[in-house]
């Protein structure tokens, strides 16, 4: 558990005192909670025995329901990797001061693992991960098409207007300034998802996830039409607080 900050004005917010009230689980305590749980990018374990007790080690409570309610009301958000489950708090670094000592995440991000196969040695993902399953293993990645392209081959930008160029060096310096430079394999990945995605949603997300101080690239609201979300984040609308 890490020391973090909480601003007066969340004692006033009413969507998380709704989320309770109509739940009836100690919501409010349980996601402040979430945030000493988190490490420093917003991301935890999903693990609710673990983090019941952590959190409410004196509450006769089920921290699977708890955990499920924070994620149906866009609180968190939870994402798989390796048939492990990882939860991100989306507005984490808009609203923690981190301490430069704190050492850096050592959990996926949810971009390297949302539809699509950034892990170069995994096993098959669980039923519920909801994606389609990647098939090669880091020594047979080439000759397998654009998804197992090989690492060190870095991938040109997908679109060549102004408007993007600027905004893709905005997000790199932006990694950089996070201390969370892009690495060759999420580089490529990010690009591939963002040309899947067209140019004006690719801008938007980009713009979207810049002005939240994101680490992960996260399409607006308006952009998921008709169920056909092609995006980086996962199961549910993100909330801001």
């Amino acid at each position: 558990m890490r020391i973090r900050t909480i601003k007066p004005e969340f004692f006033h917010h009413e969507g998380i005192y709704d989320a309770e009230q109509q739940s009836k689980l100690p919501l409010r305590l349980a996601f402040i909670g979430l945030w000493c749980a988190a490490d420093r990018e917003g991301r935890f374990k999903w693990e609710p025995r673990r983090l019941g007790v952590q959190i409410l080690p004196y509450d006769n409570v089920d921290f699977s329901r708890v955990l499920d309610a924070l994620m149906t009301r866009g609180f968190v958000a939870k994402y798989v990797c390796e048939s492990v489950h990882y939860g991100l708090i989306p507005t984490f670094p808009r609203h923690q001061v981190i301490n430069n000592r704190e050492r850096e995440s050592e959990l996926p991000e949810p971009l390297q693992y949302v539809d699509c196969d950034a892990c170069l040695t995994r096993e098959p993902r669980d039923d519920d991960a909801g994606k389609e399953e990647g098939k090669g293993r880091e020594g047979n990645m080439e000759g397998k098409g654009t998804r197992n392209k090989r690492v060190d081959d870095a991938l040109p930008l997908p679109f060549d207007s102004p408007d993007f160029v600027l905004f893709w060096e905005n997000w790199e310096q932006h990694r950089k300034e996070k201390k969370a430079k892009l690495t060759p394999t999420a580089r490529n990945q990010q690009l591939e998802k963002l040309k899947d995605m067209g140019e004006h949603r690719a801008i938007a997300a980009l713009k979207h996830s810049l002005a939240n101080g994101w680490t992960g690239i996260f399409e607006p609201e308006q952009a998921k039409t008709n169920g056909q979300h092609k995006g980086i984040e996962e199961i549910i609308p993100l909330r801001r607080l």
